[in-house]
């Protein structure tokens, strides 16, 4: 019985607090030719670099293409400049 009033008294103050709750993030999806990829080294360094941004990223890459296609929380300026200092350097597709 006491467990249930100490919840009970979390909730009404969550639910009193005033702190707005945060802005959602947006999820967008963007495409990038990369250059400088030519193995499955390249492949895993380009999407560990993606996922340090967003670890819950889908990445999908075209190593015969040079493309990446990215999904998540992320910002296209973000994932370029992260892609260049791994030396991969990338530009969005329209």
């Amino acid at each position: 019985m006491r467990y249930a009033a100490q919840i009970m008294s979390r909730l009404s103050r969550c639910r009193d607090d005033p702190t707005p709750a945060p802005h959602p993030t947006m999820e967008i999806r963007m495409q990038l030719d990369v250059d400088n990829m030519t193995c499955q080294h390249c492949v895993r360094t380009v999407t560990s670099a993606i996922r340090a941004l967003d670890a819950s990223a889908r990445i999908e890459v075209d190593l015969d293409r040079g493309q990446v296609i990215a999904e998540g929380n992320l910002e296209p300026e973000k994932v370029v400049a992260v892609l260049f200092e791994e030396g991969y350097p990338a530009r969005l597709v329209d």
